[in-house]
């Protein structure tokens, strides 16, 4: 059984594998890493990449972001979680130590994700407006 909530493999398994050995990024002591979502600058992993539905997974979970400073990753964090420069590992294993050093705002941090989840892609909610949006078009 897995420690882990939500234990996925992706087609970017291996490319990521590769790209932590690239950047030396690894554990380094740290526990309960599982406890926040990182990823690894998008360009890297895919060709192409919309809106991952794995960060808002995280979010609905209540885990937050720790994320590159790019669009579309750094639009959803909606003060869930921190952005760091990209392609900065070191910037990266700050991040992920500050919120593991600070239970409290890894908490804050958390509901905040859920809360932004639940507001911004809640899939009732995105319904709603896309049903606005096609009787305020069919009114003109």
């Amino acid at each position: 059984m897995s420690q882990y909530i939500i234990d996925i493999k992706t087609p970017a398994l291996k490319q990521a594998k590769n790209l932590k050995s690239q950047y030396s990024l690894s554990n380094h002591g740290l526990r309960n890493l599982h406890n926040v979502y990182w990823n690894l600058p998008a360009e890297s992993l895919y060709a192409k990449m919309d809106l991952p539905l794995v960060l808002l997974e995280a979010m609905a979970l209540g885990v937050p972001l720790v994320v590159s400073d790019r669009p579309p990753l750094s639009e959803v964090v909606h003060g869930g979680g921190v952005t760091v420069p990209p392609q900065d590992p070191a910037m990266l294993a700050r991040a992920i130590a500050d919120l593991l050093g600070h239970p409290a705002r890894l908490r804050e941090m958390g509901a905040a994700a859920r809360a932004a989840a639940l507001a911004h892609y809640d899939i009732r909610g995105v319904s709603a407006q896309h049903e606005q949006l096609y009787e305020d078009l069919l009114r003109r």
